[in-house]
């Protein structure tokens, strides 16, 4: 059997804290990664830098919480399966922005799109490509994964690091305001098997009921939202 490789802990750790045993003797004042795709770690993470002010007992419970979402995310990290050197490539041009797709969200996508074996995927909101490359590397050869990107100098950086990627070929970038595209390609007739939004998130209704009108056949609908 072909042994799978796991990715390291994520990089919100310090260097110091790779495993269960090194969260569990934290210092109690390490906070958490502001940078986190998750909004209730965002928030947790602002809790921390109040605890001062809390009751003992209660800024305790909160070293607790604090301790236990820690594991979770270094499981998450241990047992996702290591990504692409590309898809590497791609993270660390992003950075820290919330608005780029992380290496879990990324094999997230892989997974669901392995599972509803779909061919050709829409995608609203490209940015650096993570999302959009992750998904490309599950679909056929003859696949494609078609995104909307509105910024021309966006689409320009992002072109070059999905160039580095064998799977980049797969992607269609259309650059200019989603809404334009989807229309375009609602008179086209063209349908989609999975569809990805992830951009302008006040518009992403709007984004549906485009798509829904040219009677998609889609066996997922996958909206990122951001909690504020």
């Amino acid at each position: 059997m072909r042994e799978i490789k796991r990715n390291p802990p994520c990089s919100r750790f310090p260097p110091t804290l790779r495993n269960d045993n090194d969260i569990d003797t934290r210092t109690k004042h390490t906070t958490m990664s502001s940078s986190s795709y998750d909004p209730a770690i965002r928030k947790l993470d602002e809790l921390l830098k109040m605890k001062h002010l809390l009751p003992k007992e209660a800024a305790a419970m909160l070293d607790t919480v604090s301790s236990l979402v820690d594991k979770r995310e270094s499981y998450c990290a241990r047992m996702t399966t290591e990504e692409s050197p590309a898809l590497t490539k791609i993270r660390e041009a992003a950075g820290t922005s919330r608005m780029a797709t992380n290496h879990l969200e990324g094999q997230f996508l892989k997974t669901l799109v392995s599972m509803t074996r779909a061919k050709k995927i829409l995608e609203v909101g490209l940015f650096f490509g993570h999302g959009a490359l992750a998904m490309a590397e599950a679909i056929p050869a003859d696949g494609t994964v078609v995104s909307c990107e509105i910024g021309a100098e966006q689409v320009e950086k992002t072109q070059k690091l999905l160039d580095q990627s064998p799977h980049g070929k797969k992607i269609q970038i259309k650059q200019g305001p989603a809404k334009d595209t989807l229309l375009k390609l609602a008179e086209e007739g063209d349908t989609f098997d999975f569809i990805f939004v992830d951009a302008d998130k006040q518009s992403q209704e709007e984004y549906y009921k485009v798509r829904m009108m040219n009677n998609d056949a889609v066996s997922q609908i996958i909206h990122h939202v951001h909690l504020r």
